[in-house]
């Protein structure tokens, strides 16, 4: 396991690597666009059709491939309960090319019905700039998870303060501190702690806390067991924990 986890973060660097090849050539596009705005061109509007048209058949079928991946994962001996952010990045990097050469499509589709009319050739542009700010606001959930992960900030739809209320309320529980959960990858929730206990069966104790988390999808929990004299806890620890009662 210790040597799997080292790896675990190369699957959230694929998928930064994937956003940050789209916001580059979206980038090119967008300059690209703007640059036709002030200096307009002719466009050859059918072969720049057709040349859409293959794009989309070709961003498809990677579409039916990545949709077998993990299919393919399972195979191997990987695991598909747990989304893979790699893979996510994969079929976003693919939908953005898709949602590029709809829009070329298009503006291609409206300056070959008018090839005659010079002022259609603005459609090119036009539709090259609203199709780059839709795949840009497609990568902003994507980018928002990969740094969440990266600053291992605490996964959004858990507390560390209930966190560590509801572990202070577990029996024989007397006090939690340096209390920490972070993502190491999407599914991959870890938690470590300290528990102050003075109960005479403290496995007992481990036993529940792992339940806890197990329940509330936290399968990688490390957690110190102290006695009552090895408690050090600061006025901001105490805060977050309410004073208990029973031990078992």
């Amino acid at each position: 396991m210790l040597g799997a986890c080292r790896y675990h973060r190369a699957e959230v660097l694929g998928a930064l690597m994937s956003v940050l090849i789209i916001w580059v050539v979206t980038g090119v596009l967008i300059y690209e666009a703007i640059l036709r705005i002030i200096t307009p061109g002719h466009t050859k509007g059918k072969a720049m059709f057709f040349f859409a048209l293959g794009g989309i058949a070709v961003n498809f079928l990677n579409f039916a491939i990545l949709g077998h991946a993990p299919k393919l994962k399972n195979a191997v001996g990987g695991h598909s309960h747990h989304a893979d952010i790699n893979l996510k990045g994969a079929i976003l990097h693919v939908f953005g090319d898709t949602i590029q050469a709809i829009g070329v499509a298009i503006a291609a589709a409206l300056i070959w019905a008018h090839q005659n009319q010079e002022k259609w050739q603005i459609a090119d542009p036009i539709c090259t700039l609203t199709f780059a700010v839709i795949v840009f606001c497609t990568t902003i959930r994507m980018v928002r998870d990969i740094a969440d992960i990266v600053m291992e900030r605490v996964p959004r739809g858990y507390s560390i303060a209930k966190t560590a209320h509801d572990l202070a309320m577990l029996a024989g529980v007397d006090a939690v501190h340096d209390l920490h959960v972070w993502t190491l990858k999407p599914g991959v929730v870890m938690l470590t702690t300290h528990v102050v206990t003075t109960t005479h069966k403290p496995h007992l104790v481990l036993h529940d806390i792992e339940d806890y988390c197990k329940q509330h999808g936290i399968h990688h929990p490390t957690i110190q067991i102290e006695g009552q004299h090895h408690s050090h806890l600061s006025d901001e620890h105490v805060a977050l924990i309410p004073s208990h009662h029973s031990t078992v």
